[in-house]
């Protein structure tokens, strides 16, 4: 199933298929109508992430690139150096709903051994308002709108780590020495 699901998304992008009509040609179809109708679904739903992607592709590649090289002309260190910075233990704050009550993680940084802080960057306005500085903040969307999580910016010594197509405004808020850089592999979906 799975490689018949592979091969039809890529003839749906080779093709630029947008639609496909399942015709029932034996009585095979209705004896295993269950599994016709499992396998039908399924290639729906790839026929459509294949036209969501390709549309998200359109819509962000060129921002992608243009992101790219205005990046590359700034001053970054690698990802690798990371460990410098980093402790032995490390807690990942995300945007989630739970990000909303912190007092897990308000205890948890009130031990004698604090774990370092990295945080995604959409959850910045709600530690800046809670008063929790991270160690490192990722970085990873190529749209400008990403760069208001870094506002209003409270912490000079933050580290960033960003994928190489972040917004460039986002990098520009850090020091270069507190730059650091890695660049994502994009794979290709199914």
């Amino acid at each position: 199933v799975e490689a018949l699901r592979r091969r039809v998304a890529a003839e749906c992008r080779r093709r630029g298929v947008r639609r496909i009509e399942f015709l029932r040609l034996s009585g095979g179809a209705g004896v295993n109508r269950k599994a016709y109708d499992t396998l039908s679904d399924l290639v729906q739903r790839d026929l459509a992430d294949v036209w969501n992607n390709r549309a998200t592709e359109i819509v962000l590649g060129r921002r992608w690139l243009a992101n790219t090289f205005s990046n590359a002309a700034l001053a970054a260190r690698s990802a690798d150096d990371l460990c410098d910075i980093l402790g032995d233990s490390v807690l990942l704050i995300g945007a989630g709903p739970s990000v909303n009550d912190l007092s897990l993680v308000q205890s948890v940084l009130s031990e004698s051994r604090r774990p370092s802080v990295v945080a995604l960057d959409t959850s910045l306005p709600i530690l800046a308002e809670r008063g929790i500085k991270p160690d490192v903040v990722v970085a990873m969307d190529a749209q400008l709108y990403n760069a208001f999580d870094l506002v209003p910016w409270r912490w000079d010594d933050v580290a960033l780590l960003a994928d190489i197509t972040c917004h460039p405004s986002v990098l520009r808020k850090f020091p270069p020495a507190r730059r650091y850089l890695f660049v994502s592999r994009f794979a290709p979906v199914l």
